[in-house]
């Protein structure tokens, strides 16, 4: 995947040190693709093709699956993908269904009870899953006695709210018939595979996707939400401890293995300049990071004493407040711009690495001192009040658009830091 460039004459910014940081970033997504992962982890399984079948789930359903043609799997009869978008890649023997995402809807709801059907009605001895974020809403089937739309409202609400992820999949789990190892004793495998590419920061294995074949118990009676109707019911998945010795899971992707590889490309590119790995700084709502980071950046290159790149992974809370089009990422290097004085020299983007973020449309968006000066707070305030960072993107033109990118880890940030100068001019 390559992305854009900026053209040198771009009046809003730095376009030397934006193309620098889309180029580490379109060396690091060539370096992690799925479908190369998933090929060699299942070069050596041992299950018999002809006794396998295939459920491929999540934004990463495609590009996971594609893997497939690399190995003896290719060859499997039942093969079953659900993904958020049209498919046109996979060979016409993959079953392919459509879900809703973020919010499970219709699709969803459909595709999941024919899946399940056909699981439930496999011949196959074994189960290979290949998961990836996005699943927790595409496959999806609320608990008995809970409406589908109503199901549909609470996750809006959760989502609009900004509700934490360990929150959200305890409530999700409490409230769906399938999540959290709920989906095993309906079905009649022998053994499970299980691929996972994380979009959380804490790889819980159990969280990715709200995992259907991960067996965990949350602590209901600690989790209180205003989304939750007063006659709503959580239920457990005891049932499903027994099954817990036929799966086997294995992580092939995760935002803190794709942040390690986007340091070592600045390295590999750039071997005079120094990189500071931040680790997981995207935690908690986007108003704290931003008034951090800036507070960071500072002191390291008070210690080191030149400049520096700085990269990290994590997953923040955005607070919806309009209409407009954004995402948590691009909200965020906004909101660190405006953090940052007018004589510091920076550079920055928080990346959506699903090429999705929010309802921008965008991959994310380059901020910097040169575009610091050129707006105002006012600006700033105007768009960020309509949940409108991507239109503040667009007004710049310094959007970042990549289409989906055919994988889906957390959010990650890089950026460059070089101090004070008093007579900054660009």
């Amino acid at each position: 995947m390559k992305l854009q460039e900026f053209k040198n004459d771009n009046p809003f910014i730095n376009a030397e040190r934006a193309n620098k940081i889309l180029k580490i970033l379109s060396i690091t997504f060539q370096g992690n693709e799925p479908k190369d992962i998933v090929a060699k982890k299942l070069h050596n399984l041992d299950y018999d093709p002809k006794k396998t079948a295939i459920f491929a789930l999540g934004k990463a359903a495609e590009s996971m699956s594609n893997g497939l043609r690399e190995t003896k799997f290719r060859s499997s009869k039942l093969k079953i993908v659900i993904a958020p978008f049209d498919i046109n890649s996979l060979d016409k023997d993959f079953r392919i269904y459509r879900g809703n995402h973020p919010v499970p809807l219709t699709d969803s709801y459909k595709s999941t009870r024919e899946i399940i059907r056909i699981l439930q009605n496999a011949e196959e001895e074994n189960l290979i899953v290949l998961l990836s974020g996005g699943a927790s809403s595409l496959f999806e089937l609320p608990e008995n006695g809970i409406e589908d739309q109503t199901f549909s409202d609470i996750t809006k609400c959760l989502l609009d709210a900004g509700t934490d992820i360990e929150s959200f999949n305890a409530l999700r789990c409490g409230i769906s018939s399938i999540k959290c190892g709920k989906i095993l004793p309906k079905l009649k495998f022998n053994k499970y595979k299980v691929l996972l590419i994380s979009d959380v920061p804490s790889n819980e294995l159990y969280l990715i996707g709200s995992n259907p074949f991960a067996v965990h118990k949350f602590d209901f009676d600690n989790i209180k939400s205003s989304c939750l109707p007063e006659n709503i019911n959580f239920t457990t998945n005891s049932n499903a401890q027994q099954y817990m010795h036929k799966t086997s899971m294995e992580l092939i992707l995760s935002g803190n293995m794709f942040a390690d590889s986007l340091s070592g490309n600045i390295k590999s590119n750039y071997s005079s300049e120094e990189v500071v790995d931040l680790g997981q700084i995207l935690m908690g709502d986007i108003k704290i990071i931003s008034a951090k980071l800036p507070q960071m950046l500072r002191k390291i290159f008070s210690d080191k004493g030149k400049p520096f790149w700085f990269i990290g992974f994590g997953e923040s809370t955005a607070e919806v407040r309009g209409n407009g089009k954004g995402g948590r990422n691009t909200e965020l290097s906004m909101r660190i711009m405006m953090e940052m004085n007018e004589n510091e020299i920076f550079s920055v983007m928080s990346v959506a690495t699903d090429g999705d973020d929010g309802n921008s449309g965008l991959m994310g968006m380059v901020a910097d001192n040169r575009l610091k000066r050129k707006t105002s707070h006012e600006d700033f305030k105007y768009f960020l009040d309509s949940s409108d960072s991507a239109g503040f993107a667009r007004k710049y033109s310094v959007q970042v658009e990549s289409g989906f990118t055919g994988t889906n880890v957390s959010d990650i940030i890089i950026g460059y830091y070089g101090g004070i100068n008093e007579s900054i001019t660009g």
